[in-house]
């Protein structure tokens, strides 16, 4: 489990991100965090403690 969620907020504005599908794979799906304003912050897979 990941405790800092510094990864959801926008870096430039401080604002919190909403996640949005990324796509997936045969190894794993994915989450980018985009800010309204300023785009694509990071991209996550929640899945990939379990492999």
């Amino acid at each position: 489990m990941i405790d800092d969620e510094a990864y959801r907020t926008c870096s430039a504005c401080g604002g919190d991100c909403p996640p949005e599908p990324c796509g997936a794979d045969g190894i794993g799906a994915r989450l980018v965090f985009v800010c309204p304003r300023h785009g694509a912050q990071s991209i996550m897979d929640p899945f990939s403690r379990l492999r």
